[in-house]
C-alpha cells in the first residue's frame, strides 16, 4: 500500500503510489487509515484500487460529519459565559459604591475643617448641616478630584503593562491582581479618618490597572474563548452587564441604607458588601475559572519577550561603549534608561500603529492605517464621553434639579442603554449579521465526493475559525455598526443643543443609548484587524490605556475647563464641543478600508511586519 508524508505546508507527497482519485483542481489530501464502505454500499466494487477505498471513505465521513454539523463557525462556546458574575457583581458593586464614597469625601472634609466639633465616624448617617455647608462642599470636591486624577494618571500608565502581563501569565493571573487593587482600595474606603488611607488605596488601585485592566483581561478572555469573526454579539453582552449593574448599583446602595431598620444609614455595611464580592470574585477567578490563555502561547509570548530583552539589552551596551566619557555620562545613562522604562509602560499603545503589508500582485508592501484609524476614532469617542461628570452639573444649573432629580435620571438613562446593549442590539446583530458560508462537498462526473479547493484533514480542527470570506464580511458589518452607532450618538448630541426644557433633554439624551454599540464593535472590529489572538492582551491593554485617558483623564479635564469658561454665556459648549470630538470620530472610522483579500491567510493578513522597536516588551 502507498503512504503519504505531508509537507511543511500540509500537503500529502504521494510516496510510490499513483492514484486515480476523482478530486477538484487545487485539493490537498491528507490519507487517513481504511475505512468503511461509502454510504449507500454494501461493499466496496472489487475492481476498486485500495488507495481509491481509503479516499473515499475519508471524503464521505468528513462530508456526513460536515453536514450535521451546520454553522459551525458561529456559535460560540459556553466559556465566554463563565464571565458573567464576575463582570455582573463587580458593575453592581461599582455602582453602590458611588454614594458611599461621595460621603467619605465629605465627612473627611467636614473632619478636617472641625465644623461638627467631634469626630464623624463613617457608621453614623452625616449630619445635613455638615453635607450643605459651601466650604466643606469645596474641600470634598478638591479631595475627590484629587483621587480621581491620580488613579486615571496610574491606570492611564499601568493598564496597559497589565494587558502585556496577561498575554505572559494568563489573564487569570492579570484579573487577580486587579480585583485585589479594587479590593483594597474598598478597606481604605471602610477604615478611612483622613486623605492619606484614601491616597494609599488609590494608588496600589492605579498600580494594579484597576477597573480598565480587569476589563481588558474580561475581553482579551473573551477573543480566546471565541471564534475570530465578529464578536459584537458577545462584546455588546457584557458591555450591557456592566451597564445594567452600574445601573442597578446606586438604587440597590439606597434600599439598603434606607429600607434595612438595622443599617439605619450605615455606609459601611456597603463597603463589606463590596468587599466580600471582592473576595469571592478573586476565589473565582483563581480556583474555578478555567485558563483560557494556552501555555504554548504564553512559552512563545515569553521566549519573545526574552529575545527583545537581550536585544534591546545590546543595543543599550553598544551606545554606552560609544558614548564620550564625562561627568554627566553617568546620569544621561540613567535618565536615557528611565524614559525607556515609562515608554515600555505605554507599550501596548504601540499595536495601533501602522502595520506593513505585503498584498499580492504588487512588490513593494504598503502600510495599513486602518487599526490606527480605529484607535483614534475610539480615542475621539472617549473623549467625547467626558462630558457625561459635567453634564450632570449643567442640569443641576439649567433645570434646578436635586441630588434625587439627578439619581432618578442617572438610573434612567443607564437602564436604556443596558437594555439596548442586553436586548436590542443582540437582536439586530442576529438579524443583520450576513450568514456564514459553509463549505460543502461537491460530487464528481462518477459521483465520488470531491472537496472543492479545500485540504482536508484527517483530524477536526482544534480551534474553529471561520473561512476567508466569512471574516471580511464579519469585518464590513462591524465596521458599519460602529458607523451607525457614532452617527446616532452624534445626532442625540445636535439634539441636545436644540432642547430647552427637562423633558426635552431627557429625551434627547436618552437617545445616546441607541450609539451604545460602538464600544463592543470597535472591540470586534479590533481584533479581527489585528488577525493574531496571541497579542489580544497586548491589544485590549492598548484599548484600556485609551479608555484611561480619554474617559478617565483627559475628557472630563477638558469638559470641565469648557465648562468653567462658558457656563455664564454659553453652557450648551459643552455638548457642541461632544458634537464636535464625535464628528471627527466618524470622519476617522469612514477612512477605514478593509482589504479585498484579508485574511487571505485566515490570521487576517497575508504577512505582516512590524518593528520590533516600536513594540516594547515589558520587563
Amino acid at each position: 500500500m502507498s503512504t503519504t508524508n505531508p509537507d511543511f505546508n500540509g500537503s500529502a507527497v504521494d510516496s510510490g503510489h499513483s492514484n486515480s482519485v476523482d478530486v477538484a483542481p487545487g485539493v490537498h489530501i491528507r490519507h487517513g487509515s481504511p475505512g468503511q464502505p461509502p454510504h449507500g454500499y454494501d461493499s466496496y466494487p472489487p475492481n476498486m484500487d485500495p488507495l481509491d477505498r481509503e479516499t473515499d471513505a475519508l471524503l464521505a465521513s468528513q462530508s456526513e460529519e460536515r453536514i450535521s454539523k451546520p454553522d459551525q463557525y458561529t456559535k460560540p462556546p459556553m466559556r465566554p459565559l463563565l464571565l458573567i458574575p464576575v463582570a455582573l457583581s463587580f458593575s453592581l458593586a461599582r455602582g453602590m459604591d458611588f454614594a458611599p464614597h461621595v460621603d467619605v469625601y465629605t465627612r473627611i472634609a467636614c473632619n478636617t475643617l472641625g465644623k461638627m466639633g467631634l469626630f464623624l465616624g463613617n457608621f453614623i448617617p452625616l449630619p445635613a448641616n455638615c453635607a450643605l455647608d459651601p466650604e466643606v462642599q469645596a474641600v470634598a470636591s478638591k479631595l475627590q478630584t484629587t483621587m480621581v486624577t491620580t488613579l486615571g494618571l496610574l491606570n492611564t500608565l499601568t493598564a496597559g503593562w497589565w494587558g502585556l502581563y496577561s498575554d505572559k501569565h494568563g489573564r487569570s493571573q492579570a484579573m487577580s491582581v486587579a480585583i485585589f487593587g479594587i479590593l483594597f482600595t474598598d478597606l481604605m474606603f471602610l477604615f478611612a479618618t483622613d486623605y492619606s488611607l484614601l491616597l494609599i488605596g488609590h494608588i496600589t488601585e492605579g498600580l494594579s490597572g484597576g477597573w480598565p485592566a480587569l476589563q481588558a483581561a474580561l475581553m482579551a478572555h473573551i477573543s480566546d474563548t471565541t471564534p475570530e469573526g465578529s464578536r459584537a454579539k458577545i462584546f455588546s453582552l457584557f458591555t450591557g452587564i456592566v451597564c445594567a449593574g452600574i445601573a442597578l448599583g446606586p438604587s440597590l446602595s439606597s434600599i439598603i441604607l434606607r429600607g434595612l431598620p438595622f443599617v439605619s444609614g450605615d455606609i459601611t455595611v456597603i463597603f463589606y458588601i463590596s468587599i466580600t464580592c471582592a473576595l469571592i470574585n478573586l476565589f473565582y477567578v483563581r480556583v474555578i475559572l478555567p485558563e483560557s490563555h494556552s501555555v504554548e502561547a504564553r512559552n512563545a509570548i515569553a521566549a519573545l519577550h526574552r529575545e527583545e530583552k537581550a536585544r534591546r539589552r545590546e543595543e543599550r551596551r553598544e551606545r554606552d561603549s560609544h558614548a564620550r566619557v564625562a561627568k554627566n555620562s553617568r546620569v544621561a545613562r540613567m535618565v536615557r534608561r528611565a524614559q525607556e522604562k515609562v515608554v515600555r509602560f505605554l507599550a501596548p499603545v504601540t499595536v495601533f500603529m501602522p502595520r506593513t503589508r505585503k498584498r499580492p500582485g504588487r512588490l513593494r508592501p504598503q502600510k495599513d492605517w486602518n487599526l490606527t484609524f480605529l484607535a483614534m476614532a475610539y480615542l475621539c469617542y472617549q473623549l467625547a464621553l467626558g462630558v457625561y461628570p459635567v453634564k450632570y452639573m449643567y442640569v443641576e444649573h439649567v433645570f434646578a434639579w436635586s441630588a434625587a432629580d439627578l439619581g432618578y435620571y442617572i438610573s434612567f438613562a443607564s437602564t436604556i442603554r443596558a437594555v439596548f446593549l442586553l436586548v436590542v442590539l443582540p437582536w439586530l446583530v442576529r438579524v443583520l449579521k450576513p450568514p456564514h458560508v459553509i463549505p460543502t462537498p461537491a460530487l464528481s462526473s462518477t459521483g465520488n465526493i470531491v472537496a472543492e479547493n479545500q485540504e482536508i484533514p484527517t483530524q477536526a480542527p482544534t480551534q474553529m475559525s471561520p473561512p476567508p470570506s466569512n471574516l471580511v464580511s464579519d469585518i464590513h458589518f462591524d465596521l458599519a455598526l460602529a458607523r451607525i452607532s457614532v452617527l446616532l450618538e452624534l445626532l442625540s448630541f445636535l439634539a441636545t443643543t436644540m432642547t430647552t426644557t427637562a423633558p426635552g433633554f431627557v429625551f434627547a439624551t436618552s437617545l445616546v443609548a441607541l450609539g451604545g454599540g460602538l464600544i463592543p464593535a470597535a472591540q470586534s472590529l479590533s481584533l479581527s484587524l489585528l488577525g493574531s489572538k496571541e497579542d489580544s492582551g497586548r491589544l485590549f491593554g492598548g484599548i484600556a490605556v485609551i479608555q484611561a485617558v480619554g474617559m478617565g483623564t483627559v475628557g472630563p479635564m477638558i469638559f470641565g475647563i469648557t465648562y468653567s469658561t462658558t457656563v455664564a454665556t454659553s453652557p450648551k459648549a459643552i455638548f457642541v464641543l461632544a458634537a464636535a470630538m464625535l464628528s471627527i470620530s466618524l470622519a476617522l472610522l469612514c477612512l477605514i478600508r478593509p482589504h479585498s483579500d484579508f485574511g487571505s491567510d485566515g490570521l487576517g493578513y497575508d504577512s505582516v511586519g512590524v518593528d520590533n522597536e516600536a513594540m516594547p516588551l515589558m520587563d
